[in-house]
């Protein structure tokens, strides 16, 4: 009889690895069927979530328990699991191959092959994104990729800086030369939604960029150094 219990996960942060770790869960489910039961934890080989774990937990419960993927999702309590999702920071492809080889090798599945994040059960929006694009990076990894100005010459009424800090909007604003107006969402669901529905995403190496992966919306990846580089050369052949 085919095996469809359940396939237990452990996941550590940052919230963007925590991001792109789930696809592993969905293409495991695409694959055998199994849905997956997720613990979020600290401490259990990747790095610590910035804000806490309690608050990583809150803010992405609805996004992820509602995906067809997960049969439960919880914060983890020294439960057995089969497969921790950070196992990828011992690779000895990392900083060598990109993500999709990182996580083939660790994991055995197509990484980001199919999309992994759907929004489900949301207050819907207007079209207010639909024509708008939104930029994103933060101080801790800024880009030195993109020619924000050529982009505000060509598109300055449908630009629009996302983020929750306004520590990394003034950043943006002193070092790219340009104004942009500034949206602040009030939760990580109104990130996501905003990202599923906006025209183009321009993000550096951050948890939003990790949603837009997450969701196969078309971006522009910014990157600060060749490390960076390395792991999300040719990404989009995949």
């Amino acid at each position: 009889m085919e095996n469809k219990a359940p396939i237990v996960y452990v996941s550590g942060g940052l919230l963007g690895d925590f991001i792109h770790q789930l696809s592993v869960i969905n293409e495991n489910y695409i694959k055998s069927g199994r849905k997956g039961i997720l613990y979020i934890a600290n401490n259990i080989g990747g790095d610590n979530f910035a804000f806490g774990l309690q608050k990583a937990y809150d803010d992405t419960y609805h996004l992820i328990s509602t995906q067809d993927y997960i049969e439960e999702y919880k914060i983890y309590n020294n439960e057995p699991y089969d497969i921790n999702l950070t196992d990828w920071r011992r690779s000895t492809l990392l900083y060598r191959e990109n993500w999709y080889k990182i996580f083939k090798e660790e994991y055995d599945v197509e990484w980001g092959k199919h999309k992994w994040l759907h929004i489900h059960s949301f207050p819907l929006t207007d079209n207010k994104w639909k024509d708008m694009i939104l930029i994103n990076y933060s101080t801790r990894r800024p880009t030195t990729t993109i020619n924000f100005k050529d982009l505000y010459d060509k598109y300055c009424d449908k630009l629009l800086f996302i983020t929750f800090s306004y520590e990394d909007y003034n950043h943006f604003i002193e070092h790219s030369g340009i104004y942009t107006p500034l949206y602040i969402p009030k939760s990580l669901e109104e990130f996501a939604i905003a990202i599923n529905d906006c025209k183009l995403f321009i993000g550096g190496l951050s948890a939003p960029l990790a949603l837009c992966f997450s969701m196969h919306k078309e971006c522009i990846v910014g990157t600060g150094n060749d490390i960076d580089n390395i792991h999300f050369e040719n990404l989009n052949i995949y």
